[in-house]
């Protein structure tokens, strides 16, 4: 069962619009036991003067989830501030606190993305995830940076690439796409590539790399 409801409020004077969002799902087996739900709601204030305040709850539960056998409750609280984000150059930061399959977990992130000559977008993201408890030391500083370079409307090449401190992985992903007979007709030339470490006895390095061709083409 699934429900969202969203609702905007344009305003006129220092507040350029009010936002709210609530996202949820509810799911049951065919034997009729409630397996899980899923909660989202949220809210933004975008100002005239570019500034806007996100605000959002997500409460979460899973009933015996993976080979545990045991119901998991989780949940967190999420603030954002930013500037411009409504726009294509845009800054940020945001703070996430809550409670993750039986581990309280605290998450700082920050944002920043700049168009340059109006073909070239650049982004990045550095999150902070801090568990407690945290006996697999499991807290991590994410590294995430993309770009998107637009010859035109319909020619594009997009690259994106991201670092985990804790397990030293880093992935690539490159995309180049060509819609040639817009909207739908597109070809898509993918590579991605993975590459982490496995704290095992042995410690092994796993690595994989990608390459394939997207072809969709309307027929009518």
């Amino acid at each position: 069962l699934d429900r969202d409801i969203t609702y905007k409020w344009w305003l006129n004077k220092k507040v350029s619009y009010l936002d709210f969002q609530s996202r949820n799902n509810v799911f049951w087996s065919q034997e009729g036991v409630l397996r899980s739900w899923y909660l989202t709601y949220s809210g933004r204030m975008y100002l005239k003067s570019r500034w806007s305040l996100d605000l959002a709850y997500n409460n979460e539960y899973k009933n015996q989830y993976r080979s545990e056998m045991k119901d998991f409750y989780n949940h967190f609280y999420r603030v954002e501030l930013g500037y411009n984000t409504d726009e294509a150059t845009f800054g940020s930061i945001r703070y996430t606190n809550g409670y993750n399959f039986n581990r309280n977990f605290d998450l700082l992130t920050g944002r920043l993305k700049v168009r340059i000559l109006n073909k070239l977008n650049v982004s990045y993201e550095l999150n902070w995830l801090e568990y407690n408890p945290d006996p697999e030391d499991n807290s991590a500083f994410i590294n995430v940076l993309s770009a998107d370079y637009f010859f035109n409307k319909d020619l594009w090449i997009r690259v994106f690439t991201q670092n985990n401190s804790q397990n030293n992985k880093y992935y690539f992903y490159g995309l180049f796409g060509w819609r040639f007979k817009p909207p739908f007709g597109a070809v898509y030339l993918i590579y991605s590539s993975d590459r982490y470490d496995v704290y095992l006895p042995d410690e092994e390095i796993i690595q994989s790399k990608i390459l394939f061709l997207k072809l969709t083409y309307p027929l009518q």
